[in-house]
């Protein structure tokens, strides 16, 4: 996703800054799956799918 953002955007500081972006909304949801898991049963399918969707949406 990288090479294609840089290809795509032409700088690397604009090609960066849709993967932090992805990098930090990963990190958020899959703080809130383990936190919603001390409170509630949760999927073993939920971080990864979390992960998948924070990826998808944020790049």
């Amino acid at each position: 996703a990288a090479v294609v953002l840089f290809l795509a955007f032409g700088s690397l500081a604009a090609s960066l800054l849709p993967i932090a972006t992805a990098l930090v909304s990963v990190g958020t949801a899959y703080a809130g799956i383990v936190l919603l898991g001390h409170v509630m049963t949760v999927a073993d399918f939920a971080p990864m799918l979390g992960t998948l969707i924070g990826l998808g949406v944020g790049i």
